[in-house]
């Protein structure tokens, strides 16, 4: 059976794809959870022109990034926390406390977005991967201090 994928779905192909899959996995699976439809010449038509709107807004979102981009790389961004004896944290800095810390400079970054292998457990400067839309990725600064006392 073939269908037009209206979202990507992994394995099977991106937006827009005309893809021949079974039909029950088409009919229990991808047709009820809005991910394809059948694929007919009007089902075609609108994807195409979807898809022109789509890689437009794919243009303007990526220049923006691009921007954004420039602006984090010259950002510290600070987190402080309390300390046990030497550098040691009391918790962790988590990919949540980074959006935050964003959010109060007035950056949107989704904690979805934020890549740390493992949570930071000690006082110092990090750097932290974040992508952005337009695949690009930018490494933030970051430094844990202790909190005053």
């Amino acid at each position: 059976m073939k269908v037009v994928l209206l979202e990507t779905v992994g394995n099977l192909g991106i937006t827009g794809d005309i893809v021949n899959v079974k039909p029950g996995y088409a009919r229990n699976f991808l047709i009820p959870q809005n991910k394809a439809a059948v694929a007919n010449t009007n089902s075609v038509r609108e994807i195409t022109h979807q898809k022109m709107i789509l890689e437009h807004k794919l243009k303007t979102a990526k220049k923006s990034a691009e921007e954004a981009k420039k602006l984090l790389e010259k950002e510290v961004f600070t987190v402080q926390r309390k300390t046990a004896d030497g550098d040691k944290l009391f918790g962790s800095v988590t990919a949540l406390d980074i959006e935050n810390v964003a959010k109060e400079k007035g950056y949107n970054i989704s904690r979805r977005a934020i890549s740390l292998e493992t949570p930071i457990k000690k006082l110092g400067a990090y750097k932290v991967s974040v992508k952005l839309d337009g695949d690009l990725t930018v490494q933030l600064s970051l430094e844990v201090q202790a909190e005053p006392a």
